[in-house]
């Protein structure tokens, strides 16, 4: 199935984000990997945050590889390609130094069955990476988000994104059902288009500062967030003007979205992506009911919902009752099992990767 996926039509970026730790991402890049293989599609790789490591650093159970076959570029910190310097080949080296390292691209001269990705940690060494990966003739990037670093799936970085499920989010199946259909319902938030409205957001990403619509103009505030302003400015700012609402420029929180539901009026607040929005839904459903407006600058199209039925804790879901659920939770969104569903022919006649 994710063959098919890629095989419609080849998105230039796809992130792979989880919803929690352990949920079987490595396994997903892994598959995505193998289906740009077998699809003769120019591969880069990278991570933002550490993946592919041996061990889990705080569990300390082993974790799986992440594979790459030969021709594969990816980006990460020089001490993880220096232990196999053979296997590799210098593309270039950025002007980004991390705790570890410089980063390097480099290419794969042989079949690798584990790498190391690490060393990025914002949006701008990523867009670098990017840029470098496409000069290289990169035709897809894989970005690997750490399972606490929902920004790498930023569509300012990636034109799409798998997400991740699995058992590791709870003992519970209702509940891991009950919080990807919440995460879901956040993706799903509309696009605002009026044109007041884009022209606040692109300003408020371009400026980095909180922007005000008043009577469809809009304003530059000198204010990058509101999670640091005072109560009594934030009044000031939001309350007693006849502002129509706000484009932020960095993420929404519940505190924030609480105060300005004590407003009187209606709001409209836009968010430039839906990575940025830390919200439950029973938060959103009331922010709604109020008469407020809450959307994106941008959305993010998810290509699928990829399930991993087992918990690295030593308990399961059934796959068959997981899949069935999931699907009904994810109307119109391919839900796929990787190691259950037939979606590939993996080189060593296996059944690919174990999950974690």
């Amino acid at each position: 199935m994710l063959r098919s996926l890629l095989a419609e039509e080849i998105p230039t970026s796809v992130a792979v984000i989880g919803l929690a730790k352990n949920v079987g991402k490595t396994t997903v890049v892994n598959a995505l990997v193998e289906v740009a293989k077998q699809s003769s599609i120019p591969l880069g790789v990278m991570s933002i945050g550490v993946d592919g490591e041996e061990r889990d650093v705080w569990s300390g159970k082993e974790k799986p590889a992440i594979r790459v076959p030969v021709g594969t570029l990816v980006a990460t910190a020089s001490p993880y390609l220096e232990r196999e310097r053979g296997n590799w080949e210098v593309v270039a080296s950025l002007p980004l130094i991390s705790s570890v390292g410089q980063i390097i691209i480099a290419r794969a001269n042989h079949p690798i069955k584990r790498v190391t990705l690490a060393g990025l940690s914002n949006s701008k060494s990523v867009q670098m990476v990017k840029e470098r990966f496409i000069k290289a003739g990169v035709k897809l990037t894989l970005i690997d988000g750490a399972y606490d670093r929902k920004a790498s799936a930023s569509p300012f970085l990636t034109d799409q994104a798998v997400l991740v499920v699995g058992a590791s989010m709870g003992r519970s199946l209702a509940a891991v059902v009950r919080q990807t259909r919440e995460a879901l319902a956040l993706f799903s938030l509309p696009t605002i288009t009026e044109g007041s409205w884009q022209k606040a957001g692109e300003l408020a990403v371009e400026c980095g500062k909180v922007v005000l619509v008043r009577k469809g103009k809009v304003e530059v505030t000198p204010y990058s967030s509101l999670l640091t302003q005072t109560e009594e400015l934030f009044i000031d700012m939001v309350q007693k003007q006849d502002i129509e609402g706000l484009a932020l420029p960095g993420v929404l929180t519940e505190r924030m979205l609480v105060r300005m539901m004590q407003v009187k009026r209606s709001l409209t607040i836009l968010v430039c992506d839906p990575t940025r929005c830390f919200l439950s839904h029973v938060l959103v459903r009331q922010f709604f009911r109020a008469g407020h407006r809450l959307g994106y600058l941008r959305s993010l199209p998810l290509r699928a919902v990829a399930i991993n039925p087992y918990a690295p804790q030593g308990y399961r879901f059934d796959p068959v009752q997981l899949k069935s659920e999931m699907v009904a939770a994810c109307p119109g969104i391919p839900v796929i099992d990787v190691q259950q569903d037939a979606w590939y022919e993996d080189d060593e006649g296996g059944d690919g990767d174990v999950y974690y």
